[in-house]
């Protein structure tokens, strides 16, 4: 004699089972997305601070550089607006270096 309860009672325990795997799975697929996630948000975040730190330290020597030149009466009182027209020449759209 067939028994369908049985059977029944199998198909759903192996339902079970499979709803529980596939959760865990999803589970380990949103530890693999988090940790990820932090892992590019931490990155952007030191090369976002280097390159800051990089920029600065260049707005720095080039400040000292114009202001060296100026001093020993190399250039005249229109030398950062100068600079400005000549590296916009050299290097089109380049910010940061307006007159």
């Amino acid at each position: 004699m067939i028994n369908f309860a049985k059977d029944i009672e199998d198909m759903e325990q192996k339902q079970i089972t499979a709803n529980m795997e596939q959760k865990q799975i999803t589970a380990t697929y949103a530890e693999a997305v988090k940790a990820i996630k932090e892992a590019i948000l931490e990155s952007r975040y030191r090369a976002a601070r280097l390159v800051n730190k990089e920029v600065l330290a260049l707005y720095y020597a080039i400040g000292g550089y114009i202001s060296a030149q100026s001093r020993a009466a190399r250039w005249g009182s229109n030398a950062i607006g100068t600079i400005s027209e000549l590296l916009q020449q050299e290097l089109p759209g380049l910010r940061g270096f307006s007159g």
